[in-house]
């Protein structure tokens, strides 16, 4: 770190103070409506904003924010405190915020961790300046935009929205549209059957907008020592999968490659390849079956039913949560669907073949309906201005993703990096990183970004 500014140290160990915290949601408890992670890195970001002299408020744990200025109006910069589960296959520890050949290492680095602390850094570049400026600046940040938005939720029935904003949670050169986004769990009981082999439970998944990296069976019966010496010299050698003798049982782990749930296509799912091995291989099983006629390996929902896209992109498909057992079985699917399209479109397409005629019980229990600002927009202009600047990149446009950002939150807000150096590609993933370098860039963006909405 010798050659890196004053400034840019601070940051850096500040962005580790938070990566050090595995802020993944879980159980509710007193003041802490999304557990002691997201608590506690709320607490720790508010800390550093109160030294690095800003104002600051936590709202009863479910988000909080940071301003300096006056005036009515604001500028809103939105980031999230919260992270995906780790999974598996990290070179380095996923919370040890470890830096190597300039890039520092660590699950919410570049989600969103790492990006909100170079918007905060711009922000007191900003205060530092003493630049006169027309609105206040106010950084807000989202304890649980990874699993239902029920913080940044709170904060806009308490405070409303902003003038106008970014959040730091996206890509360059800027977003201007974002697919709508469904989840939803299908559910179903099957009838067991006897059989030589039989499958116990299938169990794959770390959250629902994640491709499932690793998913596992366990298998018993009279027959299952001999179904497992048939396969043996299948995956023998085969790094993909994992067997394990359990008494009489036996389990099979199938490895896949996470992704974002907005790029299913980028990973391996690997629930969809362990049920499509299973049955290649023998195994009989009423579940199974089912879940390859409505899904197979496909990530498009062609099979499902709902396939369909515009100009701006086609809908996506993601099972990223499976869970099987004594006939019991479910998954929840994350789709991402076309700007051009309405949830009713989408939710009636599925429901009339997995429901009507495949019996799966469907439950909708997330959406966010899509957004979309022309290029000509004044904010959009504003913010590729400050890019064009800052980047020298004049050929990079205004683009549309399947992605979903607080940008869906409050009106006149769009998304606006990160992702110069690529690291925005490792999102949900292991091994996720953010370069120092981008850091250092970031915070001149976003520092350039809140001046010219500011002043």
């Amino acid at each position: 770190m010798e050659n890196w500014s004053t400034e840019t140290k601070e940051m850096i160990q500040d962005l580790q103070t938070l990566i050090r915290i595995r802020s993944v949601e879980g159980e509710a408890e007193p003041g802490m409506p999304f557990g002691p992670g997201p608590a506690a890195a709320l607490e720790e970001a508010l800390r550093i904003c109160d030294r690095l002299g800003f104002r600051t408020t936590n709202m009863d744990g479910y988000a909080g924010f940071a301003e300096f200025g006056e005036g009515e109006e604001v500028v809103g910069i939105l980031a999230h405190l919260d992270v995906v589960p780790e999974g598996d296959g990290w070179e380095f520890a996923p919370y040890e915020a470890h830096i190597s050949d300039g890039k520092l290492f660590g699950r919410g680095t570049i989600d969103d961790k790492g990006p909100a602390m170079a918007a905060l850094y711009g922000m007191k570049r900003v205060l530092d300046s003493g630049i006169p400026l027309k609105r206040r600046v106010r950084m807000i940040f989202g304890t649980n935009e990874e699993t239902g938005w029920g913080g940044i939720h709170h904060y806009v029935e308490k405070e409303g929205g902003v003038t106008v904003g970014f959040t730091p949670d996206g890509a360059f050169p800027l977003i201007h549209g974002e697919k709508g986004i469904m989840d939803v769990k299908f559910s179903r009981i099957f009838t067991q059957n006897e059989t030589a082999v039989k499958l116990l439970s299938l169990e794959g998944g770390n959250a629902v907008n994640m491709v499932p990296d690793a998913a596992t069976a366990i298998l018993g019966g009279g027959g299952v020592a001999v179904w497992i010496q048939s396969i043996q010299d299948v995956i023998d050698g085969d790094s993909r999968f994992e067997l394990k003798k359990q008494g009489d049982q036996w389990s099979i782990k199938r490895i896949g490659k996470s992704a974002h749930g907005s790029t299913p296509e980028a990973g391996e799912n690997a629930v969809s390849h362990l049920i499509d091995f299973l049955l290649q291989h023998g195994i009989q099983d009423a579940c199974l079956e089912s879940y390859m006629e409505l899904i197979g390996l496909e990530t498009d929902g062609d099979a499902f039913g709902c396939k369909m896209s515009d100009e701006y992109g086609a809908l996506t498909f993601n099972v990223g949560l499976f869970h099987y057992e004594k006939g019991e079985a479910n998954f929840h699917v994350n789709i991402r669907y076309p700007i051009s399209e309405r949830e009713e479109s989408v939710w009636e397409a599925m429901q009339s073949y997995a429901s009507v005629e495949k019996g799966w019980a469907a439950e909708k229990f997330s959406h966010l309906a899509p957004i979309y600002r022309e290029k000509q927009d004044p904010l959009v202009q504003t913010l590729m201005n400050v890019y064009r600047e800052v980047t020298g990149d004049m050929e990079g446009e205004p683009f549309t993703i399947g992605g979903g950002t607080y940008a869906r939150a409050m009106d006149n807000v769009v998304a606006f990096g990160p992702g110069l150096m690529g690291s925005d590609k490792l999102a949900h993933q292991p091994n996720e990183y953010i370069a120092i370098e981008e850091l250092i860039a970031l915070t001149e963006i976003y520092e350039k970004a809140i001046t010219q909405l500011a002043k």
